[in-house]
Parts: structure tokens; C-alpha cells; sequence
């Protein structure tokens, strides 16, 4: 059995951490939308990065931060199993 690297199981724990962020972000865009622009500015503060476009979504950020809570569920899973290495990545 092989052991799986280091690297694969430090992305797949920051993979796991994915969910928790969109919904912060989801959290901040429907109770205080003040501090998410704030946030997203201190991102980019240049402009040049997802600020402007994430602000220009308008009503529908709440719900974009929603569906991209639920599609970065599976991949920790996917890309090394987390943990426990029952992805669907073969390492042993």
C-alpha cells in the first residue's frame, strides 16, 4: 500500500475549509453587505481581481454563494479522501 503524499492531504484539508467560506460569504451578503464589499476589497484591492465582478451580481450573490457551497462539498472527497483516503483518487 502506498502512502499518499503530504501535499494531497494538506489540499484536500483546505478543500474541506471551501464550504465553510462560501457560506461566510453567503452569511455577509445577506446580513451585511458593508462588510463583504469591505472583504472582496481587501482581496483585490487593485479592482482586478473578484471584486467587481462578484459585487456586480447585485441580489443574486447570496444564492451564487449558496450553489458553489454545495458544489465544492464533493471535492476534498474526490481529489484525496480527506482524511481517511476513501477518495475516489486510488493511493493504495
Amino acid at each position: 500500500m502506498r502512502v499518499r503524499p503530504i501535499g494531497v492531504t494538506i489540499l484536500a484539508l483546505l478543500l474541506a475549509l471551501n464550504p465553510v467560506v462560501y457560506v461566510a460569504l453567503a452569511a455577509l451578503a445577506v446580513f451585511n453587505h458593508g462588510t463583504l464589499v469591505a472583504v472582496l476589497h481587501a482581496l483585490s484591492p487593485s479592482g482586478a481581481g473578484p471584486e467587481t465582478m462578484h459585487t456586480a451580481m447585485g441580489r443574486i450573490q447570496p444564492f451564487y454563494y449558496s450553489a458553489w457551497r454545495f458544489l465544492v462539498v464533493p471535492l476534498p472527497w474526490a481529489f484525496g479522501g480527506c482524511v481517511t483516503g476513501r477518495g475516489l483518487s486510488c493511493w493504495g
